[in-house]
């Protein structure tokens, strides 16, 4: 099991990741909204916000709440970030769950 540190380590790693993408005039296409993320292990949740297309104030949260929330175990969430475990993969066998809406998902993916 990964520490508190350490995934709050990894979360920031994947917000600079999307944050510094070049993905041009998309970025003015997303919707602000909060995002989430659940570590179950560790019964703890970071959360965000999306404002203009950036992923802003992430920061530790007692409420389980966001318009767009992934959910995982310490070490799964450690192994997608490092690379050692692709997302589809965890996904298609239910290592990681998503709990948003079909649109926010599809305006999200155009920043990943």
């Amino acid at each position: 099991m990964a520490t508190q540190e350490a995934c709050f380590a990894a979360i920031n790693t994947v917000v600079e990741r999307v944050n510094t993408q070049d993905v041009g005039k998309k970025r003015e296409r997303v919707p602000q909204r909060t995002v989430g993320c659940t570590i179950l292990d560790l019964d703890l949740t970071y959360v965000g916000k999306v404002v203009d297309g950036y992923i802003v104030d992430v920061r530790p949260s007692r409420t389980h709440s966001a318009d767009m929330r992934l959910i995982c175990n310490s070490d799964d969430l450690m192994a997608m970030v490092e690379g050692d475990l692709k997302f589809s993969q965890a996904w298609s066998t239910g290592r990681v769950r998503i709990d948003a809406s079909m649109r926010d998902l599809l305006r999200l993916r155009s920043l990943a």
